[in-house]
């Protein structure tokens, strides 16, 4: 058995579990190992045992339960002792009493003061998270200036072009209104352009939604369609037929895609192709992964470029590693990538060679 995985999972598993489940289950920990430290009487067998609840009920209940363990092992210490050795004085029944009590007291204590700060250090690690992905975005979204500025250019040429014209009195009666129509669809054009772009730089709390991978996969490819349009590369998109949704963090989902199909047309040269194809998979999951279901849905980024070398291949998910030139690249994009898909249950796989190109896998959990 793998035991780190096991307790692991275990943990998780007591994490979800309601406030009052977990007080019934430390309660009936306890109750056992009373009933085991009466019948028999060993209380040097089961002086350790009581650990087990005061821990759990520290750990997953806070404080209150874990010293109510205490009190409760205390007591049930005093009396086994005092019904097998019922001829000790009571100095010594005292003095064993508040050893016993310390005991378990400053089991209670550190488990307590260890989950306080384990808390403190996840909150800490959650912030940082959130500051180093929207850290990425603005990344990304400075990277796709240039296409972006290519892209409103046309839109802003017309609507100049046609308000001169106007103020010229160059367009006259019935064109006039013609004239004010094509301005307003080119504004509500460049309109959405801005408005995606925000959205995607924004940072936003997690918030977890059932996602139709195809539709944001979608979206994503027409946010990045003007730097496609801009190198000269083609992107094709296969969709699945029937992909079932996933329970995801939209914002942080499109920020995965959008960097990895980045990254794909920026390794690629003029004419090459980039693939973005979802579909259903029977994958065995790495053993990091909690899940351990086969059936996933997964998003294939797939570019023509020079690939990597099994080196690099082994460090792209480290933080800062980058093979871009200096002020092209944070070398956080993946990681972050890696970091938000595993959280929500998935993995990303990466296969390449030199000279064959590189393929990104994004595997996620379907919704069930």
């Amino acid at each position: 058995m793998n035991w780190p995985h096991f307790l692991q999972t275990s943990g998780r598993a007591l994490e979800r579990l309601a406030p009052w489940r977990v007080w019934t289950l430390v309660l009936a920990v306890t109750a056992l190992v009373i009933a085991g430290d009466v019948i028999t009487g060993a209380d040097v067998l089961f002086t350790p045992l009581y650990f087990v609840p005061i821990a759990l009920g520290a750990w997953f209940a806070g404080p209150r339960l874990a010293w109510l363990v205490a009190l409760a092992a205390t007591s049930t210490w005093l009396v086994v002792d005092r019904l097998d050795h019922p001829n000790r004085t009571v100095a010594l029944h005292a003095w064993n009493l508040v050893v016993q009590a310390l005991v378990f007291s400053t089991v209670a204590l550190v488990m307590t003061r260890l989950r306080t700060a384990l808390s403190t250090e996840r909150a800490g690690r959650a912030d940082a998270e959130r500051d180093l992905q929207h850290a990425q975005r603005l990344t990304t979204v400075g990277r796709m200036a240039a296409g972006i500025a290519h892209e409103l250019g046309t839109p802003l040429n017309v609507v100049g072009s046609y308000a001169r014209m106007i103020s010229n009195g160059e367009i006259t009666g019935p064109e006039v209104n013609d004239t004010a129509r094509i301005i307003a669809e080119q504004t509500d054009f460049m309109t959405g352009i801005i408005k995606q772009m925000l959205d995607f730089a924004r940072s936003q709390q997690t918030s977890s939604a059932l996602v139709s991978v195809v539709e944001l996969v979608k979206d994503s490819v027409k946010l990045l369609s003007p730097l496609v349009r801009q190198r000269q590369v083609a992107l094709e998109l296969v969709p699945a037929e029937q992909a079932p949704r996933v329970e995801f963090d939209v914002a942080q989902l499109r920020q995965v895609l959008s960097n990895l199909v980045m990254n794909a047309v920026q390794a690629s040269r003029p004419g090459q192709c980039v693939q973005v194809r979802v579909e259903l998979a029977d994958r065995e999951p790495p053993l990091s992964v909690e899940r351990r279901a086969r059936d996933w849905v997964v998003v294939r980024v797939k570019d023509e470029g020079r690939g990597m070398s099994e080196e690099v291949r082994q460090k792209v998910f480290d933080p800062f590693f980058t093979t871009k030139p200096i002020g092209e690249g944070t070398g956080l994009g993946l990681s972050v990538a890696w970091g938000i898909v595993q959280r929500h249950g998935g993995w990303i796989d990466v296969e390449s060679a030199e000279g064959r190109g590189s393929c990104f896998s994004v595997f996620l959990p379907p919704h069930e």
